[in-house]
């Protein structure tokens, strides 16, 4: 499950928010993910982009510290519906060591 947050100020890691940064399981932080579209058929679709993960959170009753979902950092709630628009609430997410 893949859902948004639009908190300005320091993530767990330190950095400040920005783009390309994603919340998820403590054990994540500094490793890089690669995002992809969840088709209609549920098969693996275009890909959305390269992140880090720079932020830990809480999620739909602690869905983001046990790994079972992440929130992808976006500017404004404008920003959080484009998000929900183009790709709704679930995305393919493949971890990959180092940052993106």
């Amino acid at each position: 499950r893949c859902t948004c947050y639009n908190l300005h100020g320091y993530t767990k890691s330190g950095s400040y928010t920005r783009d390309g940064i994603l919340a998820g399981k403590e054990e994540w932080i500094g490793k890089g993910a690669i995002l992809y579209e969840v088709k209609e058929d549920g098969s693996l679709g275009d890909f959305i982009g390269y992140y880090e993960f720079k932020d830990t959170g809480y999620g739909i009753e602690g869905s983001i510290q046990n790994g079972t979902s992440i929130d992808v950092w976006v500017p404004d709630d404008t920003a959080v519906q484009e998000w929900v628009d183009t790709y709704g609430d679930y995305v393919y997410l493949q971890i990959v060591e180092g940052e993106g």
